[in-house]
């Protein structure tokens, strides 16, 4: 499997798990919400240090996202 999409479909998967919207995990992360759509499509390219916050944010306190 294709890392790129290895990443994508985890970073939507977990996003859903944890119940928060695109818009609001681009507003905590301070990117815009195409962003992260396009990590979630594998479209745009996932640099290491956006996916490490991403998972600190999923794992830190799911329910503060909401």
């Amino acid at each position: 499997m294709d890392v790129r999409r290895l990443v994508g479909d985890n970073v939507r998967r977990y996003r859903l798990a944890a119940g928060p919207s695109q818009e609001q995990v681009a507003e905590r992360m301070g990117v815009c919400r195409a962003y992260i759509s396009g990590l979630e499509l594998n479209v745009v390219p996932s640099r290491r240090s956006q996916c490490e916050r991403i998972i600190m944010l999923y794992l830190s306190a799911p329910e503060s996202l909401n």
